[in-house]
């Protein structure tokens, strides 16, 4: 065990690796885009593109550029596409073939001569220390010799393509810590971008294996040799199923073996080979008119064999059912024939009889050049593409789901709102750009963050329609990629800024009744709310629609029995459903901590621990108390029971006291009025990082006092900007991300100035206005 865990752990080596990783990730793929932008400007982009199209369908027809990586070159809206969008592969494949740039000597994939200092050299360069650098990814170390060698050249290399300003990013990152988490992500991003080259290479040497075994049968026609037009065959739709071929069409046939094969296992085991249309076993049952088009295959088989290669990567319909008429009589009769479904994994029943392929020629009617022939009609004896035969023929082939044909509809996918359901809805539809529902289509839907991805809903409607809902928990941008039987629609993946949740005031309640209400605390068990009446000297109590229940009023004849609570400060609720109050004499230096009845009777004073008690906050996981002590200006956490003392701390080098505590997740968040920020704690004490700063505009605070977090982990903090001893001017609420960054601010025209917030385990923030003597319930 003990290796094992060593292993595991991370070491300088294998921080060293993870570190070149991120350099190639981050900065290299950067250097790259820098480097696009400066050939191709950001806002002609668009204009480029489209004028090589045809390079880049060609490469896309090649597989060298996959769906998603379409999409994002052609979005839905063309003036949208933007290099940032672009992923490391795209960039390069981008840079080889719309940039003018000409391959060094050595070529794209090897090193070029140390003299060689051009952009072509140095774009290269990139490609070739990803590889090395991927060479060590089965130790996933790389010792310190090696790691300063690689560094420098690396750095070299990347100085040179995106400028001098590239020198500080590159030593920050040499120096910066590195999480093992942040390690193994940039291990897995690396594996990736050469796993997608790879993909590349392997895609290429398909096809120049699967055009050299079309090419034989041509060749030996060049050289005259026949072929019986029987023996002009087709496999049918049956598949191999050889071990690592399972489901390839056997669309190849031996005439030494008599046998139908796929491409991947014929190359060994089988000698000349021709490519057809018609079911060698079937072909003798078949009628008059099928036999004649077999011979006719044959006097067109080398015109078939070159439209064989530019079908050869056509993106296959999943699924096709063909009509045919009956071979005897007059009376037609319809007969389907189903092609197996890719993702079903399993054959479809069909009739030998019927089983027609229309071969991989293309169409070369106007406005229909290139798309497949994929449809037979039997009256004309002719192949045929969807978009000619619906006037032209009578009962033909009628088409499955078409992900490139498929639309989507909703603000859900243009905007959305954090915490808030977002909506949009799928319609799958044909190759005819039909209305198209079956059964067991398989539509998927990925939201992601930067933050993870998002529970999604999907609800099948039964005609074409599928309903997705959403709820966005982080803010910033999100991806939501579409899949319909494994193939992302046209313009996936959609970016959607998710913009802060923006709350609105349900109820209110005190106007008249409260006086300086200084604090507000919810009772999750009961509902009942409690707000500190700090100039009327008493604590109400309202239930949670703000109705009015009762009044606490301390100080009564016996005070043995009644809690003398003066003027209450801060309120909160015990694990034990009892009152806490932190209370004092009006405007005296004299504050207790008490813990009373809802009815207002004394059960105790925490005085032990405590010298100068000011807003108190209650754990809801162990009931432990925390209180801001002015007395020391320490932060302290008390036992439930008020006996034990479990942890006191301070901000360093502070003079100021703290305002209002807060736990939640392992941190603490307190805040400083006099400081203008909230200061954030470990679990421990120990400080981490301040949020804000003094100032009025976003970001920063004027006099924070209390905060919270609410349902989606965001801090919210009462900001009295501009709060003077007059109460003239209005405050307002501040949201912010846990690790501090600024997200938004509300308020302003709603309340006079905000001094306390409290969140609601259903979602709901409760605001307590000082000046305005009145609370407010927000959602």
């Amino acid at each position: 065990m003990a290796s094992v865990a060593s292993t595991a752990s991370s070491t300088k080596e294998t921080t060293n690796y993870a570190r070149l990783c991120r350099l190639l990730v981050d900065i290299g793929t950067q250097a790259l885009r820098d480097t696009l932008d400066a050939i191709h400007a950001p806002a002609n982009l668009p204009t480029v593109l489209a004028a090589n199209k045809p390079t880049l369908q060609s490469l896309r027809n090649k597989k060298i550029i996959n769906p998603i990586q379409w999409g994002k070159l052609f979005p839905v809206i063309p003036t949208s596409v933007s290099s940032r969008d672009f992923d490391t592969t795209l960039l390069m494949v981008v840079l080889r073939n719309l940039s003018g740039l000409t391959a060094p000597l050595t070529g794209w994939d090897a090193l070029p001569a140390v003299t060689d200092l051009s952009k072509e050299a140095d774009i290269a360069r990139v490609k070739y220390f990803r590889n090395t650098v991927y060479s060590h990814a089965e130790k996933a170390s790389v010792d310190d010799i090696k790691f300063n060698d690689y560094w420098r050249d690396i750095r070299d290399t990347l100085v040179r393509l995106g400028g001098i300003t590239y020198e500080a990013a590159i030593d920050n990152l040499r120096n910066e810590c590195m999480d093992p988490k942040v390690e193994d992500h940039y291990t897995k991003l690396l594996g990736e971008w050469k796993k997608d080259e790879d993909n590349i290479k392997d895609q290429l040497n398909e096809i120049k294996k699967r055009l050299d075994t079309l090419t034989a049968p041509e060749e030996a026609i060049d050289q005259g040799q026949s072929h019986q037009p029987r023996n002009q065959i087709s496999c049918g739709v049956s598949t191999c199923k050889e071990s690592f071929h399972v489901n390839k069409p056997l669309d190849l046939y031996c005439h030494k073996c008599q046998a139908c094969f796929c491409p991947r296992c014929g190359q060994s085991a089988h000698g000349r080979v021709v490519q057809g249309n018609t079911d060698h076993s079937q072909s003798t049952t078949r009628g008059k008119g099928l036999v004649e088009a077999e011979q006719g295959a044959e006097a067109n088989f080398t015109i078939i064999t070159r439209d064989s290669r530019e079908r050869l990567f056509y993106d296959e319909r999943e699924q096709v059912t063909v009509t045919v008429s009956s071979q005897t009589g007059n009376e037609e009769e319809p007969r389907s024939v189903v092609r197996p479904s890719p993702h079903s994994g399993e054959s479809q029943p069909h009739q030998p009889r019927n089983q027609i392929s229309c071969g991989v020629t293309t169409c070369k009617e106007s406005f229909h050049v290139n798309k497949p022939l994929d449809l037979y009609c039997h009256k004309c004896q002719a192949c045929f593409c969807p978009r000619c035969g619906q006037s032209a023929h009578g009962r033909v082939v009628q088409g499955n789901t078409d992900h490139s044909q498929s639309t989507t509809r909703g603000k859900g996918l243009v905007e959305a709102e954090q915490g808030a359901e977002a909506n949009f809805t799928i319609i799958t539809r044909d190759s005819r750009e039909r209305l198209f529902y079956d059964e067991r289509e398989q539509v998927t839907v990925t939201v992601s963050s930067q933050t993870g991805n998002e529970e999604v809903q999907v609800v099948d409607c039964k005609d074409g329609h599928y309903r997705v809902c959403y709820k966005p928990k982080s803010v910033g941008r999100h991806d939501i990629e579409i899949r319909v039987n494994g193939w992302s629609l046209t313009g996936s993946p959609w970016k959607v800024e998710v913009k802060p949740h923006q709350y609105k005031v349900v109820r209110s309640s005190g106007s008249g009744e409260l006086s300086g209400p200084y604090c507000i605390a919810k009772n999750e068990i009961t509902g009942d709310i409690a707000v500190a009446d700090y100039i009327n000297k008493r604590v109400q109590v309202f239930d949670k629609d703000m109705k009015h229940v009762k009044t606490i009023i301390g100080g009564k004849a016996d005070s043995q029995r009644w809690a003398n609570i003066g003027c209450p400060v801060s309120v909160a609720f015990s694990k034990s459903n009892d009152i806490m109050v932190t209370h004092e004499q009006f405007r005296s230096q004299n504050k207790k901590l008490s813990v009373i009845t809802d009815r207002g009777l004394f059960i105790e004073h925490f005085t032990k621990h405590l010298i100068k008690a000011h807003h108190v906050f209650v754990k809801t996981e162990d009931g432990h108390v925390i209180v801001c002590d002015e007395g020391d200006r320490k932060i302290k956490e008390i036992s439930s029971d008020g006996k034990e003392l479990l942890l006191a701390f301070s901000a360093p080098d502070s003079e100021v006291n703290p305002s209002f505590p807060y736990f939640y997740r392992g941190m603490f968040f307190v805040s400083y009025m006099r400081a203008h920020c909230v200061k954030v704690f470990d679990k421990k004490g120990v400080f981490l990082y301040n949020i804000g700063n003094e100032g009025s505009g976003e970001g920063k605070l004027r006099y924070p006092e209390g905060l919270s977090v609410d349902f989606c982990g965001n801090l919210i903090v009462c900001d009295a900007s501009g709060f003077d001893q007059n109460l003239h001017r209005s405050g307002v609420l501040k949201m912010f991300t846990l690790d501090g960054a600024f997200l938004t601010s509300f308020g302003e025209d709603t309340f006079k100035v905000p001094w306390i917030v409290s969140s609601c385990n259903n979602g709901e923030l409760l605001v307590a206005d000082v000046v305005g003597d009145s609370v407010h319930i927000l959602r």
